[in-house]
């Protein structure tokens, strides 16, 4: 058995160590994936404590969540070695992670077929451990670009929020935070997808916003990393899933039950 892919291993993972130190003090608070100390129930508690204490202000609430489309295959290479420099990672550095990225190739099968191989420009190395940082790198200067608005961001799962006096205001405030992020999005070769994104609000009475040639109308319940936000925030949909998740997993124990070997006793 070879010990080469053992030693790439601890190689990259002693190289993401000294790159997250050099980086995470400068990555925003509302970076939430991959980073220590931060996880999405954070960004949720966030987003959720600043609609309650903005309802509680008789303050409109509005949140609009975006879609990626394979956000990480389609980070260019160049792209991230300009944003490293553009951070001071040194020239020694910058070359190791363009070797690191550089000379990798895939091809594809049907059947018994194979096409011919092709060199990969885009992309980070599915399941490798210098991925996750070099992610978070590329998107950090998004948060730069787009500063009035709040972020609840995951990984590529990136909501933005804002409250305000009225329902317009709110609306005209994400529509126009949704431009600079849907521009960032394009000139940084990302595939942002407008016509899957999906508004919520603390009111049911609010106009479509529109992003490009895309209406969004306002929805009363929304799935935000695996919770279900109502526009009242009851969670009342989130337990009904819950508990039919439950009861959904009871049942599959409970027909598996007459075939299990196991003693039952009391007390």
């Amino acid at each position: 058995m070879s010990i080469l892919p053992i030693i790439s291993k601890i190689f990259e993972k002693l190289l993401c160590k000294q790159i997250t130190f050099f980086i995470d003090p400068l990555l925003s608070n509302f970076q939430c994936g991959f980073r220590k100390g931060f996880g999405a129930q954070d960004c949720l508690l966030a987003m959720l404590e600043h609609w309650k204490s903005e309802v509680d202000k008789k303050q409109v609430f509005g949140a609009l969540l975006t879609d990626l489309s394979k956000a990480f295959d389609c980070l260019s290479h160049e792209l991230i070695i300009a944003k490293l420099n553009a951070y001071g990672f040194s020239l020694s550095a910058l070359k190791l992670v363009h070797h690191y990225l550089s000379k990798r190739q895939q091809r594809t099968k049907i059947n018994q077929s194979y096409s011919t191989w092709k060199d990969i420009l885009f992309g980070v190395p599915q399941g490798s451990i210098l991925g996750p940082i070099l992610f978070n790198i590329f998107i950090s200067d998004l948060f730069l670009v787009v500063k009035d608005v709040n972020f609840a961001s995951y990984a590529d799962d990136n909501t933005i929020y804002q409250s305000g006096k009225t329902v317009d205001d709110v609306i005209n405030g994400l529509q126009v935070s949704a431009e600079k992020l849907f521009k960032w999005f394009s000139d940084n070769q990302m595939k942002g997808n407008t016509d899957k994104c999906h508004l919520i609000m603390s009111t049911e009475d609010a106009p479509e916003l529109q992003i490009g040639n895309s209406w969004i109308k306002t929805s009363s319940c929304e799935k935000l990393l695996g919770v279900k936000i109502d526009y009242k925030l009851t969670f009342d949909e989130h337990v009904k899933s819950l508990c039919k998740k439950a009861n959904n997993k009871l049942r599959a124990l409970a027909r598996a039950t007459p075939y299990m070997n196991i003693e039952k006793s009391v007390g």
